[in-house]
């Protein structure tokens, strides 16, 4: 049972694991409202997500390395842009989802592929 997850964790996860993450910071709330809105545009999205073994208090780390430039730089060109109040976040984090969901297991799980989407979601959700 995890009691911390990485911020793609987070992007992928259903809403009945996202209601068990306990917001630690504004970026945190950041987040979780702008999944919260996608699923509220797109209902079906859900079918895109995973129900995660986490404790009942869950937070997110958002720790990051160097080195993971050419991911965000990528993940930035394949994802929606956020330009529009509330909607834009939420359309970024479902193309996100998908994106994520594209990736082979091996890539999705790989250091650089979790580091870097963890640094664009950082510059993506200050930027808000």
């Amino acid at each position: 049972m995890k009691t911390t997850l990485r911020p793609m964790d987070v992007i992928l996860a259903h809403p009945d694991t996202l209601s068990k993450i306990a917001p630690q910071s504004e970026l945190d709330r950041r987040l979780l409202e702008s999944l919260e809105w996608g699923f509220t545009l797109h209902p079906d999205e859900v079918s895109n997500t995973r129900v995660l073994d986490v404790s009942d208090t869950v937070v997110i780390d958002w720790t990051e390395r160097e080195g993971c430039d050419d991911v965000r730089e990528y993940v930035a060109q394949a994802t929606v842009p956020p330009r529009v109040p509330i909607a834009g976040l939420a359309e970024h984090t479902i193309s996100l989802r998908r994106l994520c969901n594209a990736q082979d297991e091996i890539v999705r799980n790989g250091e650089a592929w979790c580091y870097g989407t963890a640094s664009h979601l950082k510059n993506v959700l200050l930027q808000a």
